[in-house]
């Protein structure tokens, strides 16, 4: 079993928070749209073993299998605000308690501090495992930024100061210690359910970890790479867990855009694999492709009575007639539609010669059938003198 001395460790940690923070030979530009950021072993929005600044889109739930080393890590996560995302995990660990397997309850949460934007990458502050046994017991101070190339792909690169797990490897003192409470840390006792708040942010040491993620020009496609400050001493006295170099590896593609599935190597000993499953109420499942509605109606202006008292007799008549496919009609000699007050489709209707002691109301529905929508009809006898006219439909 390898041994990592604190000031290794220390040096390892600085050099890669160093490396991490040169960008890529990248500009700094506005942020680009990224895809969904994807999920950790914890099942948790982050790298590989590790958290990340970024949070899933509001509403997004996540179930995630996660396993490696014997130990089975089952969570379930939710955005349920903008900058606010939980977890609930129940882990099945082989072989850590004195009964034998150890069967785990444990609850995160991350709140994102800062939004990334084209200066400044995303902060954010968590804490894992805060509710539970405290197996998993951490707290963090993360920051993630992004970088775009035009043919490498995009960066997302991560440096961040952890407590608890995140500290076990030792390297730098704890800059809280100075103030009392701060300066120890109990140790797991195999019980939970109980909040102990003197437990957060506390202990002799804090530890540095960073990674970069690159979304590859393959679609779908990224690459993880971190450096993990947890050196695992529990499980590592407890199982046959054995841990060679604190660093992880892995590939992650994304066959749908709410399936992720991922292969890692991890501590140069153990091979480990991520299922999850993802999905928002507030999305559709499929995008809609609505075609442009039609035109709002205009309403008509109502009709003047009196400017129409001089045509002869005013009926109204919603005739009901089908339509015709075709007009002809011996009562009728020439037939005009134009538009009168504005908006009033109105037909002149000239009858042939011959006596009429009624308004044809027959013939006004034929003329409506043929012509489209026309409002009025005006029939007026051969000789020029008016008979009647009819409104068809109500103005407006």
């Amino acid at each position: 079993m390898k041994k990592f001395t604190s000031a290794r460790l220390k040096a390892r940690a600085c050099a890669f928070v160093a490396a991490a923070a040169i960008p890529i030979a990248v500009q700094a530009e506005d942020p680009v749209p990224q895809p969904r950021p994807s999920h950790n072993l914890f099942g948790v929005t982050g790298l590989i073993d590790l958290p990340t600044a970024d949070v899933q889109p509001d509403g997004q739930f996540t179930a995630t299998v996660g396993y490696f080393g014997g130990f089975l890590r089952n969570t379930v996560s939710a955005q349920i605000l903008p900058s606010l995302e939980v977890a609930f995990r129940y882990s099945i660990l082989n072989d850590l308690s004195a009964d034998g397997d150890l069967f785990d309850r444990s609850f995160d949460a991350k709140l994102r501090l800062v939004e990334e934007n084209a200066n400044w990458p995303a902060l954010a502050v968590g804490l894992q495992d805060f509710l539970g046994t405290g197996v998993f017991s951490g707290e963090y101070l993360v920051a993630t930024k992004g970088f775009d190339t035009d043919d490498l792909g995009s960066f997302r690169v991560t440096g961040g100061v952890g407590w608890g797990r995140f500290a076990s490897g030792g390297g730098l003192t704890n800059p809280l210690s100075a103030i009392g409470r701060f300066e120890s840390r109990s140790d797991f006792d195999g019980t939970g359910g109980n909040v102990d708040f003197g437990r957060y942010f506390s202990g002799e040491d804090v530890g540095l970890f960073g990674g970069v993620e690159w979304q590859t020009p393959v679609e779908d496609l990224s690459v993880k790479v971190e450096y993990s400050p947890d050196r695992y001493d529990l499980e590592r006295a407890s199982t046959s867990f054995d841990q060679n170099v604190p660093i992880n590896i892995g590939v992650e593609y994304r066959p749908l855009d709410g399936v992720e599935v991922g292969a890692y190597y991890l501590y140069g000993s153990e091979v480990g694999v991520r299922l999850s499953i993802s999905g928002n109420p507030f999305r559709p499942i499929v995008d809609q492709d609505l075609e442009p509605g039609p035109q709002p109606l205009r309403s008509r202006p109502p009709v003047e009575n009196d400017r129409l008292a001089a045509l002869g007799e005013i009926a109204d008549l919603i005739t009901g007639e089908a339509p015709v496919g075709y007009f002809s009609d011996p009562r009728l000699r020439t037939v005009i539609v134009h538009t009168r007050l504005g908006t009033v489709r109105w037909a002149e209707a000239t009858l042939t010669e011959g006596q009429y002691d009624s308004c044809p109301e027959d013939l006004a529905g034929a003329i409506d059938a043929e012509y489209g929508v026309v409002d009025v009809v005006t029939f007026t006898e051969e000789d020029g003198t008016p008979l009647c006219t009819l409104a068809l439909r109500p103005a407006g």
